[in-house]
């Protein structure tokens, strides 16, 4: 992960501690799919000026489509 200045998670399924964290010279963001990541270390992200954004997913049903 060292080059990239975005990484990338799903959920808690990639847990970034503050070891991980420090280990990465250039990233300004951490992205992660769903409402929210427990798995990502805050307070080390904010020290380094690190933004964190979450995605979350809506669910829309489809009416009418059938599957055969």
């Amino acid at each position: 992960m060292q080059p990239f200045d975005v990484v990338c998670v799903m959920r808690e399924r990639t847990p970034l501690s503050r070891v991980v964290i420090e280990s990465c010279p250039n990233p300004k963001l951490i992205a992660s799919t769903g409402a929210g990541n427990a798995s990502i270390d805050r307070d080390a992200a904010a020290e380094r000026g690190i933004e964190i954004r979450h995605c979350a997913a809506r669910v829309v049903p489809i009416h009418g489509l059938d599957l055969a």
